[in-house]
This record gives structure tokens, C-alpha cells and sequence, in this order.
């Protein structure tokens, strides 16, 4: 049950709001009037604050700790994750669309949660519309992102905003292949009515209206395929050409140096524009977005977020779990219980999943391997295929001539000639053959835990590795261009470093390569978050040892004094 909040939590409460959207906007007073009507729950390990497909009544908000968003899978009799939510982090957002929960809500570990009844949320609303405004792009964005299947996210990576391109941007592409079918339309039934070979006319007519049919249809479906992206790890634009293109290009939120909005006359008659995301890469554009300035200010709490680190709440829980490791007081048994197989089971990476043929095939070829740690990866077999192709046929042809040759086709050389001349010429075909595969083989790339390696090397000549360390990643994009690209899966992932780009070329599902990358970044800067948590932890129990020590002895020594004195 949600109860009052106390006078002391007021001034943390503000702290959380006013770096979590749709109230960082807000004004102190304002945020006042919104901490007036918040409700206040705390729960233990694994509470559920609801379950999924219960009615939809409340907006909640992280105030400290963590919460799993879940669904059921009745085929596994198992809950599946579908995002790890921290400090002020929106949820319970299917109250805004009168919808049932989606997902259901329960607490990692110890958690406090701010609520929002639908009661309050209207009060609320007729004061401070601009939070209604905020609410609503988070709920139609988590509408949106639960019916698309984003394979390539982190397990409990939370999505804050998806959104395609402004309708009107998709009305003006239609607009010439509706022109010509409403004027096609009428002509083509003229033509029928004074043609004299009725076959052709009637070949022609319907064959201009299914082109302008198709071209409408592929216009929708190209619309329908790009989406803008921002989540708690990263923001991104993914496009897809069907048949042609299929490009993601994204950023880490660290890597972002500013936001800013863009808009033409057009754009700010009908609410929408683009959000240019500079980074150290150069820049992402989210384009021919609706309401782009609250787009901008969700990266914005995001990017803040990240650059603020852990909030009062947060700190001074990890504070207090250092003191009494430190100092040998009892630890709190919900915050102990699972405490490294939660962060674990969101470490591991996102499966995206090929063709049963496609992974025969990368796995005959060993596309990709995992040694040591460290994952090894080729070109696509269709790009060897591509280099043994014009010795593999000189063998071929060879081998026919000497067929030929014994079976009388021709007389024009002895079969002893013929067959001492294939086999001098199959030795170098069959040399050339070798060659380009070696040549294959000896170009890969790799991923460790610590950098990517790019390594070419000419058979009988020089080797050239390139390697940059994964801390200096500032953004990973890939693309797959044509169809074979597409129907085979590969592509080319690029990786920008400073100045410089490093390209894993012809890779086997180049999404799925990016993906262990950011998972790999993401691993890291895990790690250098528990060292500086080792590290600081180690640093207040010094000092609370040696103000221990010298309390002990404040104590003892006025002990002594109080003795004397008797």
C-alpha cells in the first residue's frame, strides 16, 4: 500500500524528478505541486507492484533501487525480462491509453517507488498539461516498442523512445504515385475503350496500375521500417530499403557531446522535425519526428543522467552497504540475497537468431568462434566463394578438355599432351585456388574483452593489424546493402574511433556483431563501475577505521583521566 511521504523525503524526491522526464522541465514550485500528489510504496525483495493484464490504474516512478518489468511465457512456465528500471525511470505507463498492464512490476531487491493514482494524474493534469504531453510520448513509445521485436537490445535494456516518421512525411512520398493512379486510371479505361488490339491495351493498362500499386505499397512498407531509438544504453536510427539497404546507425549516451532540434516551415506548421544528436562520431539525426522538442528533452534526461552518476538515494545506499562490510555489521539479507546473479543474468547478450541453413553455413566455414574469451570473426563464405570463383572455374574447364579430349571430342593434340598440359596448368589454378583462400582465411577480425583487432595478412606477404581499445568505441553502426546482403546476412560493421574507422568488412550477421560489441562495452564499463565502488568503499572504511581508533582511544584516555581523579 502506498503511504504519505514524509517531509524528510521531499527534498530527494526532488532531487530524482528533477532529472527524470516529463518533470526536469518543470519549475521548483511546479515539481512541488507534482510531489503533492505522489503516493509513496516501499517493497521488499521481489514485491510485485502489479501483475501483468491487471487493469491499468497508476503511473509509477523509481525512487531508489531497481524494478523488473515481466511478462509469462506459457510455453517455458517461466517469467521472460523485458527491462531493468532504475532510478527515475517511468512505468505503469498503459494507465495513459486506458489499457490493461503488458508487463507485470516487482521489485529487484529492496526498492521504493513513487505513484501516481488516476485520480491524482487528472488533478494533475489540469494544472501542469505539459506532463500529460510527456506521459503520453512514453506510453504510445512503450506501445510501440512492445509490438515491435527488438532482437538486438540488451536483456533489461529499457526502451524510453520508438517513433517512426511524421505521416505526413509518408502522405508526401504517396503523393506522386496517387497522382498518377488517380490520373492513370481514367486513361488506361480510354485507351480500352479505342484500342483496336484489345491484348496489348489491356496488358499495358494493367501493368502501369500494378506498378504505381507497388510503388504505393513499398513506399508504406519502407515507411513503416525506419525507427528512431533512444534507450538507457544508447541512441539510434535503424533504416531498412526493402530489397536494397538495412542500416543501423547508433551511439552510446556517453559519447554524446550536444542535442539540438531542427525544423522546416512545414515541419513547424504540422509538429515535427528532427533531433540531431552530435557525438564524437559526427552525427545521428532522428529524423521527421513529432513533437521534437520532447524527443530532445528525453535524450537530454538520459544523457544527464548518465553524467550526474547515481543519485543521493543511490549513493547513500551504496555508502551504507560499504559501512557495514567494512565495520562487520549484519548486511541487509534482501540486499545480500542474489545480489551478483541478477547483474550477471543482464549481462548476457541478446540472441539474434539466423536461418537453421544460414547457421550451418557460417558454422562449416567458422564465420565466427569463440576462443579464450575472445569471439574471432570472418568474411562471409559467399565472399570466399567470390574469390576461389575464377580459379575454381579454370579447374573446371580443365578438367572438361581433358574429358573431352579422352572421350574423341577433338584429335587435335594427343591425349598424353592434353593430359601433361592440365596437369601443369591444374597446378597453378589449383595454387591460385589456394592462395585466395588462404587469403580468406587470414583476414579476421577480433573482439576481446578489452579492444577489437582488425588483422589482414597476404599469404607469403606482410601482415597489418589494427586494434583500438573498447573505451575509446564512440559509436558502432552497420549496414547490409543489396539483396544477397540481405537474403545472406552479412554486412559491414563500423566501428569510429577518434578520427579513424575501423570496419569488420563481409561479416556473417553484422547486427548480431555489433550487438557483442556494445555488450562487450557494456561489460567493461561495468566492471570500472565495481572497481570505483571497491575502490571508494575501501577509501570510507580506511577512515572510518581510523576514526574508530581514535575514538577508542578518546575513550580510553578519558577513562584513565576519570580513575585518577578518583
Amino acid at each position: 500500500m502506498s503511504t504519505e511521504i514524509e517531509a524528510q523525503e521531499r527534498e530527494k524526491i526532488h532531487e530524482v524528478l528533477k532529472t527524470s522526464f516529463p518533470f526536469r522541465g518543470l519549475s521548483d514550485d511546479q515539481i512541488e505541486v507534482v510531489i503533492d500528489h505522489l503516493g509513496f510504496l516501499s517493497l521488499e525483495q521481489e514485491d510485485y507492484i502489479y501483475q501483468e493484464n491487471e487493469p491499468g490504474d497508476v503511473v509509477c516512478i523509481v525512487y531508489s533501487g531497481r524494478v523488473r518489468l515481466t511478462v509469462w511465457n506459457p510455453e517455458d512456465e517461466r517469467e521472460e525480462l523485458v527491462a531493468t528500471l532504475n532510478t527515475g525511470n517511468v512505468f505503469g505507463l498503459e494507465t495513459m491509453l486506458g489499457r490493461e498492464f503488458s508487463t507485470g512490476a516487482k521489485s529487484v531487491r529492496k526498492a521504493q517507488v513513487l505513484i501516481l493514482d488516476q485520480d491524482h494524474l487528472q488533478v494533475l493534469f489540469e494544472e501542469l498539461g505539459e506532463i500529460e504531453e510527456g506521459l503520453m510520448l512514453l506510453a504510445e513509445s512503450f506501445d510501440l516498442w512492445q509490438q515491435k521485436n527488438f532482437e538486438w537490445l540488451n536483456p533489461g535494456e529499457p526502451v524510453y523512445f520508438v517513433g517512426r516518421r511524421h505521416p505526413l512525411k509518408m502522405l508526401l512520398y504517396l503523393a506522386l504515385p496517387g497522382l498518377g493512379l488517380m490520373l492513370g486510371v481514367p486513361i488506361v479505361v480510354g485507351l480500352l475503350s479505342s484500342a483496336q488490339n484489345l491484348l496489348l491495351a489491356w496488358i499495358l493498362g494493367l501493368g502501369s496500375i500494378a506498378a504505381l500499386l507497388f510503388w504505393i505499397f513499398w513506399i508504406v512498407i519502407d515507411y513503416r521500417n525506419d525507427y528512431s531509438i533512444i534507450t538507457s544504453q544508447r541512441v539510434l536510427f535503424q533504416e531498412k530499403v526493402v530489397l536494397l539497404y538495412d542500416s543501423r546507425r547508433e551511439s552510446p549516451i556517453k559519447a554524446i557531446l550536444a542535442i539540438s532540434t531542427k525544423t522546416s516551415q512545414l515541419g513547424r506548421i504540422f509538429g515535427y522535425g528532427d533531433v540531431v544528436v552530435r557525438t564524437y562520431a559526427g552525427l545521428i539525426v532522428l529524423p521527421d519526428l513529432r513533437y521534437p522538442d520532447l524527443v530532445a528533452n528525453v535524450l537530454e534526461a538520459e544523457w544527464s543522467r548518465y553524467r550526474a552518476g547515481p543519485s543521493k538515494a543511490e549513493r547513500l545506499s551504496n555508502l551504507e552497504g560499504m559501512v557495514r562490510q567494512r565495520v562487520g555489521l549484519p548486511e541487509d539479507q534482501a540486499a545480500q540475497s542474489k545480489a551478483g546473479g541478477a547483474d550477471e543474468e543482464e549481462m548476457q547478450p541478446a540472441l539474434i537468431q539466423p536461418s537453421e541453413t544460414q547457421r550451418f553455413l557460417a558454422n562449416l566455414f567458422q564465420l565466427r568462434f569463440e576462443s579464450g574469451g575472445a569471439i574471432t570473426y570472418r568474411k562471409h563464405w559467399f565472399i570466399l566463394l567470390q574469390q576461389v570463383g575464377k580459379p575454381s572455374l579454370a579447374l573446371l574447364a580443365l578438367l572438361a578438355i581433358l574429358i573431352a579430349r579422352i572421350a574423341g571430342a577433338f584429335s587435335l593434340f594427343s591425349v598424353s599432351g592434353v593430359m601433361l598440359t592440365v596437369f601443369f596448368l591444374g597446378l597453378i589454378a589449383s595454387g591460385w585456388w589456394v592462395y585466395e583462400y588462404l587469403d580468406w582465411r587470414y583476414d579476421y577480425y577480433l573482439l576481446t574483452d578489452e579492444s577489437v583487432v582488425d588483422v589482414e595478412k597476404k599469404p607469403l606477404g606482410k601482415e597489418e593489424r589494427r586494434a583500438a581499445p573498447l573505451r575509446n568505441i564512440q559509436s558502432v553502426s552497420f549496414e547490409r546493402l543489396g539483396l544477397i546482403g540481405l537474403i545472406l546476412n552479412f554486412g559491414t560493421v563500423t566501428i569510429r574511433v577518434g578520427e579513424t574507422d575501423l570496419t569488420f568488412d563481409k561479416v556473417f550477421n553484422p547486427s548480431q556483431v555489433q550487438q557483442e560489441i556494445f555488450k562487450r562495452m557494456a561489460e567493461q564499463e561495468y566492471k570500472k563501475a565495481q572497481l570505483d565502488l571497491q575502490s571508494e568503499s575501501e577509501r570510507f572504511g580506511d577512515w572510518i577505521e581510523v576514526y574508530d581508533r581514535l575514538r577508542a582511544n578518546r575513550a580510553g584516555q578519558m577513562g584513565g583521566e576519570e580513575q585518577e581523579s578518583r
